[in-house]
């Protein structure tokens, strides 16, 4: 459940490189950033679908055992578009 983490902490380090590297290096930490941006997107996605596919279909799961950590790959997403948009301009 937690390899989720892994793209929301590239999120944040894009995030800071944006914000931090942009002064220093101009538009190369720009480059930078939106290459580590599309890693980041496609590690989101895969975690998104990929966990919650896995869980369904190799593992078994009874529903008294449901928590809201279940959610986290999904939030993954959400955090790489969030990213997003700070890439973007």
């Amino acid at each position: 459940m937690f390899l989720g983490t892994i793209p929301m902490g590239l999120a944040t380090i894009i995030n800071g490189f944006i914000s931090f590297g942009l002064p220093l290096m101009g538009a190369t930490a720009v480059v930078i950033a939106q290459q580590l941006w599309k890693v980041d997107a496609v590690l989101a996605i895969l975690c998104g679908v990929g966990l919650p596919l896995m869980m369904f279909t190799r593992q078994s799961h009874p529903l008294s055992s449901m928590t809201a950590l279940w959610l986290l790959p999904i939030v993954t997403a959400e955090v790489a578009a969030v990213s997003g948009w700070i890439v973007a301009p």
